[in-house]
């Protein structure tokens, strides 16, 4: 094993940007791998040793990136672009030289709008309006290997989010429907069932209004769809589509997360500030747990752990995957937005911006129900936590220009990190263990 530890490291990665590591403790596990989106156009790949700049790839849309996710299998990371017009830019995982980079015929919608599939691998993109042969909202299918496009799938309007099914080989993929006009609310959300190696739609389900998350239970062979503004969780099952039952849970459902040991689905609540444990069998509410201001979710099977990101008060609250009550409540500081596990280390990545946050909070969800995106941040930060023990391991701090505006992906088979920050529309690659 080598020992390794944050030290204080610069690496300037664009103008007036700067790359903080803080020296917190030793890890003698070694580095992992994690791909952090911190909202603009430069990515940093970073290791928990040291840090430097190994690489640097121009990225083809000067908005930065929407979306990130690796593929072990194909030693692959997929960085999507957001803009007017998205992008995708494929690197190889291990070296940092991009494999393919190419504009997408279409706008990118969010930081959930990429799937990837390592069975059959494929890459699915959604566009928010595409354009020339394709019009209209798209999800572009990708060869995540070499990023050809495979094929185009018209999807219903305004798709949000998506999630692979490799067992039943299915894609599911949210729409949250048309803007809405003059004071009225958005159309009824749908699910479409996309099959994983064709690329071809099987089925459009009516669920309920803006289905903002989408998450896949492999065990019980069911889809959960939460419906933001209706305030329930659809059902789906796995193989035909077809809605099993809906749950009611707490006011706005934004995130998913799926503790398959245990058989339970996590949703969390943004405005009644709780998180809904669900029997991922039958969809029945078993526990409501009081958090923060949730903004996301990652589980921890192994360590038996629900990880929740609380927007408002800088903290990740740690739930009982098997009960879903609070055993420890962690300070990352700034506004935590994303998570993601390490499976393997039981290490979790958290982003957090430092803004203010309480003229945010009252404008976020009238934001999110069709008025302007609001940009909330001015620095962010990467927060590493060791899940067996709760406790904060790994403080790094990124100073970049604006929020976070997608997730974190982590592969902790090669070494390097990527980090997505604002300005300079570049992916850059750096190597901790230096």
């Amino acid at each position: 094993m080598v020992a390794a530890a944050w030290t204080m490291t610069h690496a300037t990665v664009g103008e007036g940007e700067e790359h903080v590591t803080q020296k917190d403790e030793t890890d003698s596990r070694g580095g992992v791998l994690a791909i952090v989106l911190i909202g603009g156009g430069a990515t940093w790949a970073t290791e928990a040793n040291s840090a430097s700049v190994l690489s640097t790839t121009p990225l083809p849309t000067p908005s930065g990136a929407a979306s990130v996710g690796v593929d072990e299998r194909t030693d692959r990371a997929v960085v999507v672009g957001a803009g007017a017009t998205g992008s995708v830019t494929i690197l190889d995982a291990t070296t940092g030289q991009p494999v393919h980079s190419a504009p997408l015929d279409g706008r990118v919608s969010g930081p959930a709008a990429t799937a990837i599939s390592p069975a059959t691998g494929h890459t699915f993109v959604l566009n928010t309006y595409g354009r020339g042969a394709a019009p209209g909202a798209t999800m572009a299918m990708l060869d995540t290997r070499t990023g050809a496009p495979v094929r185009t799938i018209c999807v219903p309007p305004e798709p949000w989010a998506a999630a692979v099914d490799d067992r039943d080989a299915r894609v599911f993929v949210t729409s949250i429907g048309a803007a809405p006009v003059a004071g009225n609310a958005r159309s009824g959300g749908r699910v479409s069932m996309v099959d994983v190696h064709s690329g071809a739609l099987l089925r459009t389900v009516v669920v309920g209004r803006m289905p903002e998350s989408v998450a896949v239970d492999t065990a019980t062979r069911r889809v959960f769809v939460a419906n933001f503004a209706d305030n329930t969780v659809s059902v789906l099952d796995a193989n035909t589509g077809a809605t099993v039952w809906t749950a009611s849970v707490g006011a706005h459902p934004i995130a998913l997360a799926v503790a398959t040991g245990t058989g339970r689905v996590f949703v969390a609540n943004e405005d009644s500030q709780s998180v809904s444990m669900l029997d991922a069998r039958n969809g029945h509410v078993l526990q409501t747990t009081p958090v923060g201001y949730p903004s996301a979710m990652a589980v921890d099977d192994r360590a038996g752990r629900v990880l929740v990101a609380n927007e408002d008060n800088g903290t990740v609250s740690v739930l009982d995957a098997a009960n879903g009550t609070l055993v420890q409540t962690l300070t990352v500081g700034g506004s935590p937005s994303a998570l993601a596990m390490d499976a393997r280390t039981d290490d979790a990545f958290v982003t957090s911006t430092q803004s203010n946050r309480p003229l945010y909070m009252r404008l976020h969800s009238i934001a999110r129900m069709g008025l302007s995106w609001l940009d909330e941040g001015n620095n962010a930060g990467m927060t590493v936590l060791d899940i067996q023990r709760a406790r904060v391991r790994v403080r790094c701090t990124v100073r970049v220009g604006a929020a976070p505006q997608g997730g974190i992906a982590v592969d902790a088979r090669v070494g390097h990190v990527f980090v997505v920050g604002a300005g300079g529309a570049r992916v850059s690659m750096l190597d901790a263990a230096r």
